[in-house]
């Protein structure tokens, strides 16, 4: 039995919430190489796609791990949740229609799900059950 409700109920949010710092976390260390090494910033696309599919396996991986049933499907929702949420603030930033990525939504849903598959099929993370 799981000691923590918020893995049974909630368990979207904080999945989400990891990869999303993860996503923050990684385009960091990518801005810092760019700015550092690098003279050309015309071509940062590779290091978004990078990012992005790194923070929604992890989103998805957190979410399969801990709530060990429907891992496919719950790291979809989590991929999903990730693009909805980058969306919105695109739209905010720049516009609805420019923030508009097929190739998003497929990098998100994908890797989201790849991860939530991994993480069913690990072991029981011992710290939340008695």
């Amino acid at each position: 039995m799981l000691k923590n409700k918020l893995w049974t109920d909630l368990f979207l949010i904080p999945a989400s919430l990891v990869g999303i710092g993860t996503i923050i976390i990684i385009l960091m260390i990518f801005s810092a190489f760019v700015c550092f090494l690098t003279d050309n910033c015309s071509d940062l696309s590779p290091f978004t796609a990078i990012a992005l599919a790194t923070g929604t396996f992890c989103s998805g991986f957190v979410c399969g791990r801990y709530r060990r049933k429907r891992g496919l499907f719950e790291g979809l929702l989590c991929g999903s949740i990730i693009y909805l949420i980058l969306l919105a603030a695109g739209t905010l930033y720049i516009g609805f229609f420019s923030s508009l990525s097929i190739k998003k939504l497929l990098i998100s849903a994908i890797f989201g799900a790849i991860g939530g598959v991994f993480g069913v099929n690990t072991k029981y993370p011992r710290s939340l059950y008695q």
